[in-house]
């Protein structure tokens, strides 16, 4: 696989799993978190941290979560690093 395909496959992962915190959705919150993250040989998220905040701990917290329960396969390479933007908007 090559490593553009695995990135659109951890992305694809990371929007099947990503969901709106319920406290912050009742309170109309709103915005976007920029996350770098590594994924490590096994296939198992190695690092995550928020390289830009929404301005909501809450949903910041949501993304690293979302990027931390995400289980591709093994990366090609043996490692992949990769940065997304996870956006939470009500609807």
């Amino acid at each position: 696989m090559s490593r553009s395909n695995y990135g659109a496959l951890v992305i694809a992962e990371i929007q099947a799993r990503k969901y709106f915190p319920e406290s912050a959705r009742a309170r109309g919150s709103t915005g976007a978190v920029g996350v770098a993250f590594t994924i490590g040989p096994s296939g198992r998220v190695s690092s995550v941290s928020v390289v830009r905040s929404s301005g909501v701990a809450e949903l910041d917290a949501a993304a690293r979560r979302i990027v931390q329960s995400i289980a591709p396969p093994p990366p090609p390479g043996g490692s992949f690093s990769a940065s997304a933007t996870i956006r939470f908007n009500v609807e």
